[in-house]
This record gives structure tokens, C-alpha cells and sequence, in this order.
């Protein structure tokens, strides 16, 4: 139940999900991506790949450059 209670709690936090005590949760809507940005992400795995570079690898510092800002 806890493991539950917490990941409800991430995608909370996330702003994935919206709680509402009584009535459950609620899937939010994702914003469309700019077209700018789904280019850049476009040639950002483009280049890690050409470089060998994991995605997961770029995943992980994606993450990190967003926990930054």
C-alpha cells in the first residue's frame, strides 16, 4: 500500500497525475511540444547515436540539466 501511496505521490509531483480526494485520479493533458523542440530532441538522439552514447545515458542527463534550472 505504501509503494502504491508513493508512486501516486511521484506522478503527483510530476504533474502527471491530479488527486482529488473522493473522486480518484485524474490523468492530466500534456501540452503538445513546439515544433522547435521536438527538432531539438530530434537531433540530440541523432547525435548521441552517431557519438555511441547510450539513451539512457542521455536520459540520465537530461534529467540532471532539468533538476538545474
Amino acid at each position: 500500500m505504501r509503494t502504491v501511496l508513493r508512486a501516486y505521490a511521484h506522478l503527483r509531483d510530476e504533474g502527471v497525475i491530479d488527486l482529488r480526494r473522493g473522486r480518484g485520479a485524474v490523468v492530466v493533458a500534456v501540452p503538445s511540444m513546439p515544433a522547435q523542440v521536438g527538432a531539438a530532441v530530434r537531433d540530440l538522439v541523432a547525435l548521441a547515436r552517431r557519438h555511441r552514447i547510450p539513451l539512457t545515458h542521455l536520459h540520465h542527463a537530461l534529467d540532471h540539466e532539468g533538476a538545474d534550472r
